[in-house]
């Protein structure tokens, strides 16, 4: 049996945030199929209702066009994505939407780092029938790749409880902030834990996948696409 080729885009961001968390420009078919993507995962045959209307799946999350997007495309099929929201440039993350700025600073304080050195990790969506190749762990592992690339020291992200998500995060060494309990989140049928990736506390195994994956990372300011190759 042929396994399936996995090729990973690394989309930068569409706009600069203007200072109000608002962006009412084009929106390229790429970031518009993604979030088509997006939403019909999360829809889950149901379990989230919210994000199928008319008919039509969708997650316009207000802070997409302000982020980098790591995109899986296995033989040409959108299968995993997950993006980068760096702080120092929003304040439109899930985490801030959920927990408030002042949270978000002070999980940052109690690191030690402000936000010119953050980012949050959201947006995670791995097609169903896709998860047995391990996507979910090889989008994670891009993501922290790129957050390193960027010269970023810490990723921020809110991580479902119920369903599996924050058991893969915490496998990879990533940690729950101290101090902040699960919220509750009924659009998600979900409870989110808040939780941090420093490279230090990175499990050594992932740590490498990461290290390689970022030396790998081909960042090219002339195209509209940043490209890495890398097949598994």
């Amino acid at each position: 049996m042929i396994r399936p080729t996995t090729r990973w885009v690394v989309h930068p961001p569409v706009a600069h945030d203007p200072g109000t968390g608002l962006w009412d420009g084009e929106i390229p078919e790429w970031l518009a199929q993604l979030r088509r993507f997006r939403a019909e995962v999360l829809f889950a045959d149901g379990l989230r209702p919210g994000y199928r209307a008319n008919g039509a799946f969708r997650d316009d999350d207000p802070c997409d066009p302000f982020a980098y997007h790591i995109v899986a495309l296995t033989d040409g099929a959108l299968t995993a994505t997950l993006r980068i929201v760096p702080l120092g440039e929003t304040s439109t993350g899930v985490c801030e939407r959920l927990l408030g700025t002042d949270s978000v600073e002070k999980a940052l304080a109690d690191l030690g780092l402000d936000r010119t050195k953050a980012c949050e990790g959201s947006g995670w969506a791995v097609h169903a029938k896709r998860r047995r190749l391990g996507l979910g762990v090889r989008s994670l592992a891009a993501a922290s790749a790129v957050t390193r690339a960027l010269g970023l020291r810490v990723m921020l992200g809110a991580v479902g409880v119920h369903y599996g998500a924050l058991n893969r995060v915490l496998s990879a060494g990533i940690q729950r902030v101290p101090g902040f309990p699960p919220v509750e989140v009924p659009a998600l049928a979900d409870e989110v834990q808040l939780v941090h990736m420093t490279f230090g506390n990175l499990r050594p195994s992932f740590r490498a996948r990461v290290e390689r994956l970022a030396e790998l990372l081909q960042w090219d300011e002339r195209s509209s696409e940043r490209v890495n190759e890398l097949t598994s």
